[in-house]
């Protein structure tokens, strides 16, 4: 058997180089086995239901590229290293390490995202969430999640805590994205801007407006331009990210800070209280009252062969995982072999084509929505129908119960 490789995944930036070196973390992990690229089509199509926002999102930010030679650009270029005590940047594309580094967040934190786009017959099309960043004021945590088989658990905690502040700017976009690629329900989302608009008259009185772009809000509270050049558009799934990605990546979640401590300043000055929750996206309750937009289906997410019979290895699979409660790693190995396991992704897609095709078959929802989100594409496949599951538990509920029966696809 050959040596198990060592994965070496930690890309730390500190204030000491003004270049944007790459110098290698202090921590490292010994995992047993590199990560594993997740691989997507490069052709997949759009997802229903979020996807017209997202193409908004990347015009605008085409728009900024082009246009990003304004005023502001005479000013100083903003970045984190500049400050007297700069927070620590650290890049991980490892669940393990992530659900570690998860922990050195104190407060509250600036949270942004980004992901590809591409172009599919003259339109723009959003890829799944690449990285997500997070951070206070001593550390910023660029987590990779397209070099990622799962979510990282701890991530997701944090994400979707209502008791933890995270900071951004059209921030509950962000949220609901993170919703439609990995079934991950944001709370705490605050949207800076609003803490600005109660806090501080002049800012008020400068943007009439409910959303205020970062680079705006940075150039009015730091006087410094913050860049939103090509980098903002470039390939986020690159593996590794390269110094400027990270850069630009570790600037947002920076700022989003600093100018969340100004405007805590400015209004404590004022003697006025910020009443957060005015301004704060919980996507939870959203859902759980049917206000958070649906995945539409469409026939790229259907079943190809929904009326057909299950097969053998999907009735297998189906009797495995819900009678003799299998656990993935386990159906992946009972479904071919320990050294050459079956993909989990293939699994899951077993587990719901049987489900689909026999509507029959007993299940406990809340299992099949832990089952999805253990491999980090599947949500995007079949989360539709776990969306639409709850919509009818959520209609059924209001209703007079005459049965206990399971959730079904009716």
């Amino acid at each position: 058997m050959s040596p198990k490789p060592t994965s070496k995944i930690l890309l730390a930036l500190d204030g000491s180089d003004g270049k944007g070196v790459e110098k290698k973390g202090s921590l490292t992990a010994e995992t047993g086995k590199a990560p594993r690229q997740l691989q997507r089509s490069k052709t997949e199509p759009a997802i229903p239901g979020y996807q017209d926002a997202q193409r908004s999102r990347a015009s605008k930010a085409l728009t900024k590229t082009t246009s990003d030679a304004g005023p502001s650009n005479t000013l100083p270029v903003y970045s984190y290293k500049d400050h007297e005590d700069p927070a620590i940047v650290v890049y991980t594309k490892n669940e393990e390490e992530a659900n570690d580094l998860i922990g050195c967040l104190h407060g509250p934190s600036g949270f942004d995202m980004e992901w590809r786009f591409y172009w599919l017959n003259g339109r723009t099309v959003s890829r799944p969430t690449a990285l997500v960043q997070i951070g206070d004021d001593r550390i910023i945590l660029l987590v990779q999640l397209s070099a990622m088989t799962r979510f990282p658990s701890e991530l997701k905690r944090v994400i979707e805590s209502p008791d933890i502040v995270k900071l951004g700017v059209n921030i509950r976009g962000d949220g609901e994205k993170l919703y439609h690629d990995y079934g991950i329900l944001p709370r705490g989302l605050v949207e800076l801007a609003g803490a600005a608009q109660d806090a501080d008259a002049d800012f008020a009185a400068m943007f009439r407006r409910p959303m205020v772009a970062l680079a705006k809000m940075v150039e009015f509270y730091e006087k410094r331009h913050l860049p939103k050049d090509t980098v903002r558009i470039s390939d986020w799934e690159r593996d590794p990210l390269d110094p400027e990605q990270i850069e630009y990546a570790a600037n947002d979640a920076d700022c989003a800070v600093r100018m969340y401590k100004k405007i805590c300043e400015i209004a404590e000055e004022a003697g006025k209280t910020l009443t957060l929750s005015k301004y704060t996206t919980d996507l939870k309750a959203d859902y759980d009252s049917g206000k958070l937009g649906m995945i539409t289906t469409s026939a790229t997410f259907t079943p190809k062969n929904a009326t057909a019979e299950l097969t053998p290895q999907e009735r297998k699979t189906y009797t495995l995982w819900h009678t003799e409660e299998l656990s993935l790693p386990e159906l992946c190995a009972a479904l071919r072999s320990k050294d050459n396991p079956l993909k989990e992704s293939t699994v899951i897609s077993y587990v719901f084509e049987a489900l689909q095709k026999d509507k029959s078959l007993p299940f406990s929802l809340p299992k099949l929505k832990e089952l999805i989100q253990l491999e980090i594409g599947s949500w995007a496949r079949h989360g539709w129908w776990i969306h639409k599951l709850d919509a009818q538990n959520r209609v059924q509920a209001k209703a007079p119960s005459t049965s206990n029966s399971q959730p079904k696809d009716q």
